[in-house]
């Protein structure tokens, strides 16, 4: 019989790292990894989950690399900010 003790789960590696902007198009937004990509949100801040949504969904871009990939990313996060403000302004 289970004895009802939950399984504790460790945080430390729960943690948004900068890497994970440059490697899979994913910015920390409220608390939450946003892909720039497709704008959906990732429920667990793990490395894995954000790696695989990258891999099933946008594989195409993945050889996009060094300065193009820069530009890539900073035109997505610029025009989510843009969505974001137009939200706020109403």
């Amino acid at each position: 019989m289970s004895s009802g003790k939950k399984r504790k789960v460790d945080t430390g590696g729960r943690q948004f790292q900068e890497k994970w902007t440059e490697e899979f198009f994913f910015i920390l937004h409220n608390g939450k990894p946003i892909c720039l990509l497709c704008n959906e949100s990732i429920s667990v801040m793990k490395e894995f989950n954000i790696k695989r949504h990258y891999s099933t969904k946008h594989a195409t871009l993945h050889s996009l690399t060094g300065q193009l990939r820069t530009e890539k990313i900073q035109k997505l996060t610029a025009n989510l900010e843009k969505q974001q403000q137009m939200f706020h302004k109403q």
